[in-house]
């Protein structure tokens, strides 16, 4: 059975999701429709690439997958499909896919056609066909022109130096916890180091140690773990750590290491 997965902003014009759902059920029948999330920040395309990376790979080959997000598209910016992992994504040309692939690169990729895209509603009655066309094997050089030019962001890496993580606060989630660009592969290359001190940009917080739950620490104690996306998590435990340290995305986080 065929999934079709959709990646949106929080409130992010509903009736559209919706209509669209409604318009491709209309051509292809027992479809399988899976919202991986619908919470993703306004705008935020670094955090869309990383929910979608890391969920992807647990769905079939040949699933179709919509990003909704910072979906500037219009005659001059039509939308982008591209093909990775034999998955099929569909996408506003916002750099969602350079930051999604970081240093993969695409299986291909082609641009629907700008004629079509004279208002916001031509999603809801030009993807549908697109859909029912990657669904009876198409090829993507018949439902676009093949493209190598698109907007490309790389994903911000942290800095390194003998006993430093110089890193930076990408995004908040739903919980206003931190979610960095430090991997826990970055992490561990200093395991031979004993003791660590973590620290954030403009702030008197300090961390002294990794933990594995979020409930470890009592309430109003800030944390630091690393998540399912094997990314440096820092929070507030029952409490808001952005309100409470007046912090904002690209705010630097240092992680010092020391015997």
């Amino acid at each position: 059975m065929p999934i079709i997965t959709f990646s949106c902003e929080k409130n992010y014009r509903d009736y559209l999701i919706n209509s669209l759902k409604i318009n491709i059920l209309s051509k292809n029948k027992n479809i399988t429709f899976l919202d991986i999330s619908t919470q993703i920040s306004p705008f935020e395309i670094v955090e869309a690439a990383l929910i979608l990376r890391n969920t992807f790979r647990t769905l079939p080959e040949g699933s179709i997958h919509f990003i909704f997000v910072q979906n500037i598209i219009d005659i001059k910016h039509p939308p982008l499909i591209f093909r990775y992992a034999n998955h099929y994504f569909i996408t506003a040309d916002n750099g969602f896919i350079s930051l999604f692939l970081r240093d993969d690169k695409p299986q291909e990729v082609v641009r629907l056609n700008s004629d079509i895209f004279l208002s916001p509603y031509s999603e809801i009655s030009y993807y549908p066909d697109v859909v029912t066309k990657i669904l009876h094997g198409k090829s993507l050089k018949e439902i676009g022109l093949p493209e190598n030019k698109y907007l490309e962001y790389r994903f911000p890496k942290p800095f390194f130096d003998k006993k430093n993580i110089k890193g930076i606060i990408l995004y908040f989630d739903s919980y206003q916890n931190i979610i960095s660009n430090i991997f826990k592969s970055d992490f561990e290359r200093y395991k031979s180091y004993n003791h660590f001190i973590l620290s954030i940009q403009y702030t008197t917080l300090t961390i002294k140690k990794i933990n594995h739950y979020y409930h470890e620490v009592l309430s109003g104690e800030v944390f630091a773990l690393f998540n399912n996306f094997n990314l440096l998590e820092i929070g507030q435990y029952n409490g808001k750590i952005k309100e409470t340290y007046h912090l904002k995305e690209q705010l630097r986080i240092s992680i010092e290491f020391y015997d």
